[in-house]
């Protein structure tokens, strides 16, 4: 008898046996399909095991629903359901709550921002700063799909300066979540409001508050129980939330922000003169930090910085190489090759460089809307800046090695602490490195990496190698 015929890594299982019910219960293994060739009901037994087919001549769909896909029609979704959809582009976790606040933070203006969360920042997610509050006109109107103060119309898009303008973040995080804002423009008189969960009903009323705005987002998910069960554990979001924070801090090194967890501060950043010192503060040991050089070029209509460790600071992985633009990381893997090509020779095999790409470009040469979350990027000319960086850190690698061979040479004679004979390279690979800045590509004079990122940072005295002296050049970060 063949009466247990089991399908093995798609071969059919066949019984063979019209006559035989027995055929009926050949299980199918693997996506193969059990075809007891019957023209009896038991076939309808055989159990159909990773996706396989159960073939008795017996339709797998079912008659009922079959009927009701013929019976669907095209609807409209009702609001709440489209806002909650909507809601998922822009807010998938804490994370990305944290996010979209400390951007209408900055944009704001403000000088300290802190982040606030507790369990993750599933039960809350809170943010204050100390920038242009809002009255209780805006206040009213902040929460609504697509209300924005940033543009007016769609060529404003070609201009915009701030780090959002779709007027999305809070309207989706009243979507998904229980938001609370208190606001005041002048610490005199202050707001508050109040929106239900899913933004069904919002209430504003007097409050108290020194200038700026505190958001407050408390049960994420809630209303979306399926998100919810998507979430990693407690301190996996809350990482992510401090690294979104650290996102931010690492191109506005002026700002001031705090990260506190469960009532614990967990991470403190002050206002650093520099990118290369707001970079060490957030991810480098203080010994680390003396190894971090900071350069700059330019070309036609952008204007980059890049903060780079030098040959002794390394890593196994490429987890501390970051691209910003216009202030937002993105995601850039040809800019992130840059870094790594311009540096090649520099360090040993099967490592990476540590390091950062600020490019401050026009509005007009880049599109910053082709991203739900705005983490990509499309540049009109892509392979200028690319072009840029590789030759600004090529510069720094030739003349750091450079420096390296003539201290060497230097103290092998004994002159170790003799100047570089005017050759010009002026602190460009020590520990006490300022910054420096590859002549061949910077069209800046000396004159510095203005209108750039970080609202009003100044840099201490840096250096452009010229062949001849070293200049000092200050580089101004103005918003």
């Amino acid at each position: 008898m063949k009466t247990e015929s089991p399908a093995e890594d798609g071969v059919p299982a066949a019984g063979n046996n019209a006559a035989n019910d027995n055929a009926a219960n050949s299980p199918a293994v693997k996506g193969s399909t059990a075809n007891g060739n019957v023209s009896n009901n038991g076939a309808a037994n055989s159990p159909a095991v990773n996706g396989s087919a159960a073939n008795g001549n017996v339709s797998n769909n079912g008659p009922m629903e079959d009927a009701n896909r013929q019976g669907r029609r095209i609807q409209v979704l009702s609001p709440d359901v489209a806002r909650k959809i909507a809601a998922g582009e822009v807010i998938d976790r804490p994370a990305a709550l944290a996010r979209e606040f400390i951007d209408n933070a900055i944009d704001a203006g403000s000088a300290s921002i802190e982040l606030i969360i507790e369990a993750g920042g599933v039960r809350r997610t809170e943010l204050a700063d100390d920038g242009g509050g809002m009255g209780r006109e805006d206040l009213e109107l902040c929460w609504r799909t697509h209300a924005t103060s940033k543009i007016r119309n769609i060529e404003d898009l070609n201009s915009a300066q701030t780090l959002g303008f779709r007027g999305e973040a809070l309207a989706a995080a009243a979507a998904v979540s229980r938001l609370e804002i208190l606001s005041s423009l002048d610490g005199r008189e202050a707001w508050t409001l109040e929106i239900s969960s899913g933004g069904e009903r919002a209430e504003i009323r007097p409050g108290r508050r020194r200038r700026g705005t505190s958001v407050r987002a408390l049960g994420l998910f809630d209303s979306i129980p399926a998100r919810k069960r998507f979430l990693k554990r407690e301190g996996t979001e809350a990482g992510l939330c401090k690294q979104a924070l650290i996102d931010k801090a690492l191109a506005f090194p002026s700002v001031s922000f705090r990260f506190i967890q469960d009532g614990n501060l967990k991470l403190f950043l002050p206002p650093a003169a520099s990118l290369k010192e707001r970079f060490a503060a957030c991810l480098l040991s203080q010994t680390e930090e003396n190894f971090l050089h900071e350069i700059h070029a330019s070309g036609g209509g952008f204007q980059v910085a890049v903060v780079a460790g030098g040959p002794e600071l390394w890593r196994r992985d490429r987890r501390q190489q970051y691209v910003f633009a216009n202030g937002r990381r993105i995601q850039e893997f040809s800019l992130l090759q840059a870094l790594e090509y311009g540096l090649q020779g520099w360090f040993p095999n099967g490592v990476h460089p540590v390091g950062a790409v600020y490019v401050q470009i026009d509005p007009a040469l880049a599109d910053f809307n082709i991203h739900p979350a705005k983490r990509e990027v499309r540049f009109k000319d892509g392979g200028a800046i690319h072009h840029a960086i590789t030759t600004a850190l090529g510069s720094l690698v030739r003349h750091g090695s450079l420096a390296r061979e003539t201290r060497a040479a230097q103290a092998e004679v004994g002159f170790a602490n003799t100047p570089l004979g005017g050759a010009g390279f002026a602190n460009a690979n020590s520990g006490n490195a300022g910054s420096f800045e590859a002549g061949s590509v910077n069209a800046l004079s000396g004159g510095g990496f203005d209108n750039a990122l970080s609202g009003g940072a100044h840099h201490p005295e840096q250096h452009l190698w010229t062949g001849a002296a070293a200049h000092g050049g200050e580089r101004s970060y103005g918003a």
